[in-house]
C-alpha cells in the first residue's frame, strides 16, 4: 500500500495533503521548502543530486548553488536543524544531499493528533490551516469592475483587528462547503500599481460569481486572512489557508513588455489543479481574459451577455483552456457555439481537428487537416498553415511515420522562423526534435530542443518549457539514458499537473514510468502508475487509457501482485477491440511478462505471439527483443519446435544475444552458450541500463549455478547486489548464489530482504532451509 504519511522524529509529513505536522501543530511552510522536504523524504533511500533537486523544485537544472544552499538552510531551519548538526539533511560533498533521519512509512490516512476539519475543534496551539498549493498560472478578467472593489476592500482592509494576549482561534467567516475562494493578487510591477492587489481580486471574483459559482464576498476573504495574520500566519505564497474543502484561486499580476500578464492557479482538496495566463495591454482586460480561461478549464460556460462582448481570439483561448484541462466535450461545445457566428473560420475547424486528435480519432483528424492544408485561406496565413502542419506531424508520430512527421514539423518551423511569436516557433522545433528522436537523429533533436527552450524561456512560456523538458526526457530514453530522463520528465509532469494539462501530464507519466522501470525503481514506478491511474477517467483518448492500464499490469506483476494484475489485464482486454494493434501490443507484452512471472508457459507463448505479430521486424527496440526472449523461453519450456521470432535491423539488443545463449544452453552447446552470455553481458554493461544488465546477469548466474560454477556466479551476484533491495529476480539470484557458496550469514540476511519483495511468489523451499555451517 502506498504510504499516505511519513513519520520521522516528532514530525509527520502527509504528501497527499501537502502537510507537515510537528506533534499536534500544523507547520506552515513556503511551497518550495515543503517540496524540498517532501522530495528528500520520499527518496530517503538514496542521495539526491543538486541538479535533480533543482529540476524538481525550479523546473530546470540551471539554478545557482547559492539558491540551492539557501533552500536547504531554510528547510533544515523548519525542522530545528542546521548545517552543523545535519540531523535531518546531510550534505553529500560534490554531489547533493541525503535524508539522514529514520523514516517510518504510514499507510493510515488520519492526521497526527486531533487534526481540524472544516468545523471541528482545533488542537491546542494549532490553527485550521490549508496546505500550501503549487505555483500559480495564468487567467483573465474584465475591465471596469476594477475600481468597484477597491472601495469595499479598502473599508475592510482598514478595520482594526482585536488584540489579545493569549493565542486564540481565529474567527473565520462561514463559507459554503463548495466555495470558490479568490485571494488577493500578488502584484509585480511599479509602486503605484499596488492598489491592483485587491482590485484585480474583486474583478476576478465578480467574473466567476456571474456564472453561478459560489464565490464569497471579497470582504469575507479579507476578514479570514486578517484572522489568519492575527494567529501569526503570514498570508504569502505557500502559506496555509483557513478553508479546508474549497477551491482556492491565487493570482499574480506582472508588468511585461506587452503590458500586463495575469496568472491564475487553482488548488482543491482533491489535489486537482488548473493554471492559466493572459497578456494584454490593459491589466483589467488581462484579468478578464484570464478569468474566462479559468472558467473554460473548470468546464463552465459564460453568460450570453458576456459572450457577446468576447472577441473570437479570446473565445478560442477558452477552448484551448478547456482542452488542456481535459474538458474535451466542453471544448467541442464551445466551438459549436462559436461556429454559429463564424461558420467558415479555418481556426475553428483546426481546433475541432485537435480535439479529434486528443480523443484518438486519428483518421477523422487527419482528413480535416488535409482539407485545411489544401485551402487558400490556410495557405495564405503562415502561422495557421504551420499550426495545421504541426498537428499533422503529431498524427504522423502517433502512426510511427517518423519521416513524414519530420517533414511536417520542418515545414512548420520554416514558416514560423520569421514570425514574431517565439512560442509558436518553439512548438514546431520541439515537434521536429521528437521526430528527429524517432529517426534516431539525436544530435539534431538535442539542438532543436535547446533552441526551443530558449525561445520559451524568453517569453515566459512555462508550458512550452515543460514541453521541451518532456521531449528532452523522451530523447534521453531513446538514447538509452533513462537515469538522465527522469528529472526532465518529473519536472515536466509537475508543471503540466499545475496547469491542469491532463493529456500532457499523462504523456509525461507514461515516459517517466518507462524510465523508472528501466532503472528497476519499482516503488517509484508504482507511484507514477498510481498518479497516472488517477487521471485515467479524465482522458478522452482510449489509447492512452489502455497504455496506463498496461503499465499498471507490468508494475503489479513485477511486485508479485499477480491476482490484481490478472484481474486488471482481463478487464483491459475487453477494451482492446477497435484500438490500433500498435497500441494493443503493449497490453499483450505486459500480459506475457505477467504469465512468465507466474510460471505459465502456455499463456506466455500466446501473449508474446500476439505482441510480436504486430511488431515491425525492423523495430529492434529492447521491449520487442524481450518479447522474443519470452517467446523462446515459453517454446523451450513447452518443448515446442517453433523457430525463434525473426529480428532484423542493425542493432542487436542484449536480450537477443541472451536468447541465443539460452537456446545454445538448451541444446547442450555449453561453449557457444558461454560465449553468447559473455557477449550479452558485455553489451548490457556498455549500455549501462540496470534492467538490461540485470536481465542478462540473472540468467547467466543461474546457468553458471546449474553448471556447478558457483565462484563464477558469485561475481555476477555482486553486480546485482545494488538492485537486490528493489527487484525480486536480483534478490532471488543473490540468495541462490549465497546458498551455493555456503555463506550462511549473508544468506540469512538475503532471505530476510527477499521476502518483502515476493508478493504472491513462492520462494523455493530448498532456498529457505540452508544447512548450518
Amino acid at each position: 500500500m502506498t504510504p499516505t504519511a511519513y513519520r520521522f522524529g516528532r514530525f509527520r509529513l502527509v504528501p497527499s495533503r501537502r502537510e507537515l505536522w510537528d506533534g499536534d501543530a500544523l507547520v506552515a511552510l513556503p511551497r518550495r521548502v515543503y517540496d524540498c522536504l517532501s522530495h528528500l523524504v520520499e527518496h530517503c533511500d538514496r542521495a539526491v543530486g543538486r541538479d535533480e533537486l533543482a529540476a524538481v523544485l525550479w523546473g530546470h537544472a540551471g539554478v545557482s548553488d547559492k539558491q540551492v544552499n539557501q533552500l536547504i538552510v531554510r528547510t533544515r531551519r523548519a525542522l530545528d536543524d542546521d548545517g552543523n548538526a545535519q540531523a535531518t539533511i546531510r550534505t553529500v560533498t560534490g554531489f547533493g544531499y541525503r535524508w539522514a533521519m529514520p523514516v517510518e512509512r504510514d499507510g493510515t490516512p488520519e492526521r497526527v493528533g486531533a487534526a481540524p476539519d472544516a468545523n471541528g475543534p482545533v488542537p491546542a496551539g494549532a490553527v485550521a490551516l490549508r496546505p500550501a498549493s503549487r505555483p500559480l498560472l495564468s487567467e483573465r478578467w474584465t475591465a471596469g469592475a476594477l475600481l468597484v472593489l477597491i472601495a469595499a476592500a479598502g473599508i475592510v482592509a482598514t478595520a482594526p483587528w482585536p488584540r489579545t494576549g493569549a493565542p486564540a482561534r481565529p474567527l473565520v467567516p462561514a463559507m459554503p462547503a463548495d466555495a470558490v475562494i479568490v485571494l488577493p493578487v500578488d502584484v509585480q510591477g511599479p509602486a503605484d500599481a499596488g492598489w491592483m492587489r485587491l482590485g484585480i481580486m474583486d474583478l476576478v471574483a465578480e467574473r466567476l460569481r456571474g456564472t453561478g459559482l459560489p464565490v464569497p464576498p471579497s470582504e469575507s476573504v479579507l476578514i479570514a486572512l486578517g484572522a489568519q495574520a492575527q494567529a501569526g500566519v503570514a498570508a504569502h505564497d505557500g502559506a496555509a489557508l483557513p478553508w479546508t474543502d474549497s477551491l482556492v484561486i491565487r493570482g499574480t499580476l506582472a508588468k511585461v513588455r506587452a503590458g500586463w500578464r495575469v496568472e491564475l492557479a487553482t488548488s482543491a482538496a482533491d489535489g486537482s489543479r488548473h493554471q492559466v495566463q493572459s497578456e494584454r495591454g490593459d491589466a483589467a482586460e488581462a484579468a478578464r481574459t484570464a478569468a474566462d480561461l479559468l472558467l473554460a478549464a473548470l468546464g463552465r460556460s459564460l453568460p450570453a451577455a458576456i459572450d457577446e462582448r468576447d472577441r473570437l481570439e479570446d473565445r478560442l483561448q477558452q477552448v484551448q483552456a478547456a482542452m488542456l484541462a481535459g474538458q474535451l466535450d466542453h471544448a467541442r461545445q464551445l466551438l459549436v457555439d462559436i461556429r454559429s457566428d463564424a461558420p467558415d473560420d479555418p481556426r475553428l475547424r483546426l481546433r475541432l481537428a485537435e480535439i479529434d486528435l486528443r480523443e484518438g480519432r486519428l483518421d477523422r483528424a487527419e482528413s480535416a487537416l488535409e482539407q485545411l492544408i489544401a485551402e487558400p485561406a490556410t495557405t495564405s496565413v503562415p502561422a495557421l498553415r504551420a499550426r495545421t502542419l504541426t498537428l499533422r506531424g503529431a498524427i504522423g508520430l502517433r502512426r510511427e511515420n517518423c519521416d513524414s512527421a519530420w517533414r511536417d514539423y520542418d515545414a512548420a518551423a520554416g514558416l514560423l522562423a520569421l514570425q514574431p511569436r517565439a512560442s509558436e516557433w518553439g512548438q514546431a522545433l520541439v515537434g521536429r526534435s521528437l521526430a528527429s528522436t524517432c529517426r534516431h537523429a539525436f544530435v539534431e533533436a538535442a539542438s532543436d530542443l535547446g533552441e526551443a527552450r530558449l525561445r520559451f524561456e524568453s517569453v515566459g512560456d512555462r508550458l512550452g518549457v515543460a514541453k521541451a523538458d518532456t521531449y528532452r526526457g523522451m530523447l534521453e530514453l531513446e538514447r538509452g539514458r533513462p537515469i538522465d530522463a527522469i528529472a526532465h520528465l518529473q519536472a515536466a509532469a509537475d508543471v503540466h499537473e499545475a496547469f491542469g494539462a491532463v493529456g500532457e501530464e499523462v504523456s509525461d507519466l507514461l515516459a517517466l514510468f518507462d524510465a523508472q522501470t528501466l532503472q528497476l525503481e519499482w516503488d517509484a514506478a508504482w507511484r507514477t502508475s498510481e498518479r497516472a491511474w488517477a487521471l485515467r477517467g479524465r482522458i478522452g483518448d482510449p489509447e492512452q487509457r489502455l497504455l496506463i492500464g498496461a503499465d499498471r499490469v507490468r508494475v503489479l506483476a513485477a511486485k508479485g501482485r499477480f491476482s490484481d494484475a490478472g484481474e486488471l489485464a482481463a478487464g483491459l482486454m475487453a477494451d482492446v477491440g477497435g484500438l490500433r494493434p500498435a497500441v494493443a501490443r503493449y497490453l499483450h507484452a505486459a500480459m506475457a511478462d505477467l504469465a512468465w512471472r507466474r510460471g505459465d508457459a502456455s499463456q506466455t507463448l500466446t501473449a508474446a505471439s500476439l505482441a510480436l505479430a504486430t511488431w515491425p521486424e525492423s523495430a529492434n527496440e529492447d521491449l520487442r527483443a524481450r518479447m522474443a526472449l519470452l517467446h523462446q523461453r515459453a517454446v523451450l519450456a513447452l518443448g515446442d519446435p517453433s523457430p525463434p521470432p525473426r529480428m532484423a535491423g542493425e542493432r542487436v539488443a542484449p536480450a537477443q544475444r541472451l536468447a541465443d545463449a539460452e537456446r545454445f544452453a538448451a541444446q547442450g552447446r555449453a561453449s557457444q552458450a558461454e560465449e553468447a552470455f559473455t557477449q550479452a553481458l558485455a553489451q548490457a554493461e556498455a549500455e549501462a541500463v540496470p534492467s538490461g544488465v540485470a536481465l542478462v546477469a540473472v540468467a547467466y548466474a543461474r546457468w553458471l549455478l546449474a553448471e556447478q560454477r558457483s565462484e563464477a556466479a558469485s561475481a555476477l551476484a555482486g553486480r546485482l547486489a545494488g538492485w537486490a533491495t528493489q527487484d525480486f529476480d536480483c534478490a532471488l539470484t543473490k540468495l541462490q548464489v549465497l546458498q551455493a557458496l555456503g555463506r550462511f550469514d549473508a544468506w540469512t540476511q538475503a532471505l530476510t530482504a527477499l521476502r518483502p519483495l515476493a508478493g504472491e511468489r513462492l520462494i523455493p523451499e530448498p532456498l529457505q532451509a540452508a544447512a548450518a555451517p
